[in-house]
């Protein structure tokens, strides 16, 4: 048996491609890695999988994901504002905790890791061009696995 902590890849499109520093930009991309813990009685709660690769990401019953509760929000004034719906996870049982595990741009349709300055630099100087109206969460587009060994 293996035992994993997941992560999420939260996604912001632009309404058009744009030119920065000489690439062109289809959307910024910012990657959470969580640490869940059961409220009863303060565990973590790791995924677990019998195969080379993790398959199941949900908490709770009912194929619950973490990334329900977890949402990452862009506006002018905060750039990397995250919101965790922590009464929502205290009824399921569990509160999260989380570290930001890297930043990315979307550049011929590949994440490419960059600093967080350059993110928020490409955020902040290109604000108007990314889909803000109403002020909906990043998408989730992708999860990475850890072992825990």
């Amino acid at each position: 048996m293996k035992y994993y902590r997941l992560e999420n890849i939260y996604y912001f499109m632009v309404n058009d491609d744009f030119l920065y520093n000489e690439e062109i930009i289809g959307g910024t991309a910012i990657s959470l890695k969580y640490k869940i813990y059961k409220i009863k009685d303060n565990k973590e709660f790791l995924f677990k999988s019998d195969n080379e690769e993790l398959e199941e990401q949900c908490i709770g019953a009912n194929g619950i994901y973490i990334h329900s509760y977890v949402k990452y929000y862009f506006n002018r004034d905060k750039i990397i504002n995250i919101i965790i719906d922590k009464k929502g996870l205290e009824k399921i049982g569990f509160r999260v905790e989380y570290e930001i595990n890297g930043y990315s741009k979307l550049v011929k349709n590949q994440l490419i890791e960059i600093s967080k300055d350059e993110f928020c630099r490409i955020m902040k100087e290109n604000i108007e061009l990314f889909d803000i109206s109403g002020n909906s969460p990043a998408q989730v587009i992708g999860y990475a696995a850890y072992e825990i060994k």
